[in-house]
């Protein structure tokens, strides 16, 4: 994966209504986009925004956890197919509203239960974690 930015420090990132996502290239990309990120420290994301991995017919993520934590209080979350994914670290979902992005969504519906993802090998070993308090998730499992 390729990140567009990437986070090792404590940040509140708010959203204040807008929108993150992708422009998407009229050719296939070469690799795996993501977002944001966060190898260290916390990502708090407030505002209810949006962040949106839609990237047409191309695998993207929102947000990857791979050593910090992210804490979600609210927003709309779309992935393609994850919009929010640990690796190594923790999530924690307080609120927001979690869907596919309209091109995954449409060709692969049966994929929702990956829009929030825990790598199963780090989850398994207690290395990624994640706990849902709350929030809307379409389709998920």
């Amino acid at each position: 994966m390729w990140p567009q930015i990437t986070l090792d420090k404590n940040i509140t990132l708010n959203l204040n209504g807008k929108t993150i996502g992708y422009q998407i290239p009229a050719e296939s990309l070469i690799y795996t986009p993501v977002l944001i990120s966060v190898n260290r420290g916390t990502l708090t994301i407030t505002g209810n925004g949006t962040i949106s991995a839609e990237c047409g017919d191309n695998n993207a993520y929102g947000i990857d956890v791979n050593g910090g934590a992210v804490v979600v209080e609210n927003g709309n979350y779309y992935g393609a197919l994850s919009a929010l994914q640990v690796e190594k670290g923790s999530l924690v979902i307080n609120g927001g509203f979690f869907d596919l992005a309209p091109t995954c969504k449409a060709a692969v519906p049966e994929y929702a239960r990956y829009v929030v993802n825990c790598i199963d090998s780090a989850y398994k070993n207690g290395t990624a974690q994640i706990q849902i308090n709350g929030g809307t998730f379409v389709n998920f499992d």
